[in-house]
């Protein structure tokens, strides 16, 4: 008899009560209280019927530990001072990229030095600026992989950012976009176009791809730290001239 699921999280994430959820699935809410807490055996038919009422994989619901809790990577060999982070989990929808990050702590670890750093090694700053968790699905960007921590900068949210800064950061800037509904998904944002955001996805069979998201349907975007800031505290930005500008400068001389 499986006691411990996530049925609760997930609910919650999804913005449902128990009594929608009971409608929703034909049951009662006294009976979801009870699948909840274990109390009341979670068939695979309950199973079935919670798994596509909440759009998630059955795995996710019972899911209790992480399987590649053990390869998590680890600053602990770097790291002077000793903060714990916790890394929270994210279930993935079962029918798109998007996910929902839970309130659920996967595992504790080691802040990264870099992210120290930043924050004066303070950890009110961290943990009051910075959510990390762990990636349930490969995303539309081949940078990211499932079961990798990303560590999101919460405190700045880039959604009115104007088409030329986006441009700007085009190479290294990842993000993690927070969709109206709640779920999220990361990609690169390539740019803005009037009132909807230019992203990337990587085809398998034929390369880089465009999409567009109304900016009616994002409630805010977040920045992904990168490796450097989270190594060293810093990003390396690279420079990348226009062939105009290029041209432009050397006829001028």
């Amino acid at each position: 008899m499986i006691k411990t699921n996530n049925i609760r999280a997930i609910r919650m994430a999804r913005g449902l009560s128990q009594a929608r959820l009971a409608e929703i699935i034909g049951t009662s809410q006294p009976q979801i209280d009870r699948l909840e807490k274990g109390e009341r055996r979670l068939s695979v038919e309950w199973l079935e019927k919670i798994s596509t009422a909440l759009d998630v994989y059955i795995g996710s619901l019972i899911q209790v530990s992480d399987p590649d809790e053990n390869q998590i990577q680890s600053f602990n060999d770097i790291a002077g001072k000793s903060i714990n982070i916790e890394v929270r989990k994210a279930i993935q929808s079962a029918s798109s990229m998007e996910f929902d990050i839970i309130n659920d702590v996967a595992v504790s670890v080691n802040c990264p030095p870099g992210l120290m750093k930043i924050y004066n090694n303070s950890e009110t700053n961290i943990k009051k600026n910075v959510v990390a968790f762990r990636i349930p699905n490969d995303s539309l960007h081949p940078r990211w992989k499932r079961s990798e921590i990303a560590y999101l900068s919460i405190n700045n949210d880039l959604k009115n950012r104007s088409n030329e800064e986006f441009i700007n950061e085009n190479e290294t800037g990842h993000y993690a976009i927070k969709l109206e509904e709640g779920s999220y998904i990361l990609t690169k944002i390539l740019g803005k176009n009037g009132k909807k955001f230019r992203l990337y996805y990587l085809d398998s069979r034929s390369g880089q791809k465009e999409f567009f998201i109304k900016e009616e349907d994002v409630n805010s975007i977040y920045k992904i730290f990168e490796w450097e800031e989270l190594l060293y505290g810093w990003k390396m930005e690279t420079l990348y001239y226009r062939i105009a500008d290029l041209v432009g400068s050397k006829n001028t001389k």
